[in-house]
């Protein structure tokens, strides 16, 4: 199913009303006011995610700061790495329930308020169960390389 519409409703929330517990996320850009709505949205919820364009782009001082407070506040509820090796553009969604994955997206929105909440502009974003947890697993768990990762944890 393609996704163009109520994006934070349909790919950020309803997963977990429907009983997912934990998001992993891979995204270009990611913002920490995203993820300080996400929480202030679902009780319960945990969330890993890759900051993936830090090599290119660099990440500001405010969000850094955000995520590292998210850190701190959510404990082990909120890790985040930030990339330092090759950059990153993808941006996938895979939701776990008691460790298993259960749904996953793949499409053009960061995991920002501009791309979920704000629309400024056209997104799109597909269910990819098929393929999206084994490559976000890899990217997690085995993280090859770890000196090109920077984690952010409390």
């Amino acid at each position: 199913m393609l996704h163009s519409h109520n994006l934070f409703q349909h790919i950020l929330l309803d997963p977990h009303s429907r009983n997912a517990d934990e998001l992993h996320i891979i995204s270009g850009y990611a913002t920490s006011m995203m993820a300080r709505r996400h929480f202030a949205s679902c009780n319960g919820l945990r969330i890993s995610l890759i900051v993936g364009m830090c090599p290119r782009d660099g990440l500001s001082m405010s969000n850094h700061r955000g995520f590292v407070g998210l850190a701190n506040q959510m404990g082990g509820d909120f890790n985040c790495l930030y990339n330092t090796g090759i950059a990153t553009h993808s941006k996938l969604y895979v939701w776990y329930s008691n460790g298993r994955p259960v749904e996953a997206y793949a499409g053009s929105a960061n995991y920002t308020q501009q791309a979920f909440i704000q629309h400024v502009q056209n997104e799109i974003i597909c269910d990819c169960m098929h393929v999206a947890p084994e490559m976000l697993t890899l990217l997690f768990r085995v993280k090859p390389d770890m000196d090109k990762w920077i984690m952010i944890s409390d």
